[in-house]
């Protein structure tokens, strides 16, 4: 919604951009291909709000190295029109096999359609259209838009593509793809088993594992709480859905979650545990 410079303030320009605090994966933010000092930064809205998917240019030479949103080239609207910018909430990207160029991925609601856009230093191009996998149709009657929320991720090496989808019951969903970085292709999908609520997930740094994240409501004595996992799956073993380990369970007596997951560049993988001001590690993710 706001962008900010290094000194906590308001970027120039960089206000009223087209994100929203309420979605799960609302700015992503990449080095634009071939132009130094500018980087390329999509904003995605809530389902909910229909604003779909939108980028802005930001250069960092502007307002004396502090950096700014270029005029003219802020909140460029992707897929205009309804419904074609009726999208989950989820953005990921990764660099093309070139290494200079990029990949950034979204996803239709009410539909099994990836939507990818090949990013190089001419902007953001044509997107490629592929219908594969699960549907991310609305979970129930009485909450339609519970299908629209989840990570979606890349691996380290951008071979892989997880997702979750977030919904009561029987719409929870882990599915993981392979990646063709020189095309686009997504292809061969895989179902692992949910066991609830699955939200966040991560991969390890070394490529060979995924971290899922969930949380579901449960009885303790008279009051409601929560029951949280966070699991691990072995992504090189012959039958990847077989490998699920616990990592961490948790039942509290309140509605905190485990969330968000992200990769840091010091190896560990931070683990969100909602409504606390902390966070959590896995500290050695590579670990058999």
């Amino acid at each position: 919604e706001n962008l900010y410079n290094r000194n906590n303030v308001v970027m120039s320009n960089g206000n009223n951009l087209r994100g929203s605090q309420a979605a799960t994966q609302s700015v992503l933010s990449i080095p634009y291909p071939g132009q130094p000092n500018q980087h390329l930064l999509f904003t995605l809205g809530r389902t909910s709000d229909t604003m779909g998917l939108h980028y802005n240019v930001v250069d960092m030479t502007l307002a004396g190295g502090l950096g700014g949103v270029v005029a003219g080239q802020k909140n460029i609207q992707l897929l205009v029109g309804a419904p074609t910018n009726l999208l989950t909430e989820k953005m990921a990207a990764t660099r093309h096999c070139n290494n200079q160029d990029f990949w950034v991925v979204v996803h239709r609601y009410n539909s099994n359609e990836f939507i990818v856009y090949p990013v190089t230093s001419s902007g953001v191009g044509t997107p490629i259209f592929q219908q594969v996998g699960t549907a991310h149709t609305p979970a129930v009657a009485t909450s339609p838009l519970r299908a629209q929320k989840g990570y979606m991720v890349f691996s380290p090496d951008g071979r892989k593509l997880a997702l979750t989808l977030n919904g009561p019951n029987s719409n929870n969903l882990i599915e993981v793809f392979d990646f063709d970085k020189n095309t686009g292709t997504i292809s061969n999908p895989l179902r692992l088993p949910a066991l609830g609520g699955e939200y966040g997930l991560a991969f390890s740094p070394d490529n060979g594992k995924l971290f899922v994240s969930g949380g579901v409501d449960t009885t303790i004595g008279s009051n409601i709480g929560s029951k949280n996992h966070l699991r691990v799956f072995n992504m090189v073993a012959r039958n990847p859905e077989t490998t699920a380990e616990i990592v961490q369970e948790l039942v509290l007596p309140d509605s905190r979650r485990f969330a968000a997951l992200q990769n840091g560049p010091d190896g560990r993988i931070y683990v969100v545990l909602t409504l606390t001001d902390a966070l959590n590690s896995i500290n050695t993710p590579n670990t058999p």
